[in-house]
């Protein structure tokens, strides 16, 4: 009897050792390959503390390429954010990336989040465990189910099923997401789509490094504008002036690019609505829709020209 329960306690050791080795070998301990982010928003931060600058943020299932790992940090590179050739470079904590073996967007069917934020279900019943995403996160598309329940309105209701590039297999409701072809960052170009997606983040606090309706900078405004419609500009206003083509003011189309500064160096950036407005993000009032400011440190426009 003592031999039949010590064999049944080694077994189930043995299986719980097994699982929790499975579950770190998940977390980042490697000093190399690639990972997406596992959480709705992360820090990218210059250095391996939470106190250091915050130089931009990761949405959920975001790819980054690892450099280095020291246990509790990993150095990353975001590749779907410019900051060198390769991506944007900085450190983010560990325990919020989950590896993955390949992490290619190039194909297949996507579902980009294009309201402000949106539910994610991860299973079709009301007591799920529910995750809040943001504007601009992108899922692998696999479906869609119609509800049997409809909206007080009569319309009917969709659920999308959708997955993570590591496999995370989620929900979430059709009115919420754009489906996209080919890539999560395929669109038209569109300057008026371009404007729209701005005008989703009116009224959103000003962060620097932020790329959320719970915060955002000038250039996290341009960024994300532009590449929910299909153009990916580099992540921060001094590089984002060197993209496109210098328009002189009396010129300006909707959609175009305000830079301010000191000679040919961009420090802020916001987008021409037309009619004489813009839409910015500024330290004062977050994103804001106003008169176009002419001020000293203005210091040209630029219109991107899609290739």
């Amino acid at each position: 009897m003592k031999k039949s329960v010590f064999k049944k306690v080694f077994f189930i050791l043995i299986i719980a050792f097994f699982s929790i080795a499975v579950f770190n070998n998940n977390r980042v301990s490697a000093s190399s390959g690639w990972a997406v982010c596992a959480v709705p928003v992360l820090p990218v931060m210059a250095s391996q503390s939470n106190s250091s600058e915050m130089v931009t943020q990761l949405l959920y299932n975001e790819r980054v390429r690892i450099l280095a790992n020291n246990g509790k940090w990993t150095k990353i590179l975001a590749v779907d954010q410019g900051r060198t050739e390769q991506g944007y470079p900085g450190w983010v904590e560990a325990d919020k990336l989950r590896l993955v073996d390949d992490c290619s967007i190039n194909g297949g069917s996507w579902a980009v989040i294009s309201q402000p934020t949106a539910k994610l279900y991860r299973e079709l019943k009301n007591s799920a465990p529910v995750t809040q995403i943001y504007f601009g996160t992108y899922l692998k598309y696999l479906g869609y189910v119609k509800d049997p329940r409809t909206y007080p309105s009569g319309k009917p209701l969709y659920w999308l099923k959708v997955s993570s590039l590591d496999g995370q297999i989620g929900w979430v409701v059709y009115d919420y997401v754009t489906i996209k072809e080919k890539s999560p960052f395929s669109g038209s170009g569109n300057m008026d789509d371009i404007i729209c997606s701005a005008q989703v983040f009116l009224n959103t606090p000003y962060l620097w490094g932020g790329m959320t309706t719970k915060g955002i900078d000038c250039s996290g405004l341009i960024y994300m504008a532009y590449r929910q419609n299909g153009i990916v500009l580099p992540r921060d206003a001094d590089q984002q002036y060197m993209v496109g083509e210098p328009v002189y003011s009396p010129y300006l189309q909707p959609g175009d690019l305000l830079f301010y500064g000191s000679g040919d160096s961009a420090t802020h950036v916001a987008m021409y609505a037309g009619d004489g407005w813009m839409l910015e993000s500024n330290r004062a009032d977050g994103v804001v829709l106003r008169n176009m400011d002419y001020k000293k440190s203005f210091i040209g426009a630029r219109r991107i020209v899609r290739n």
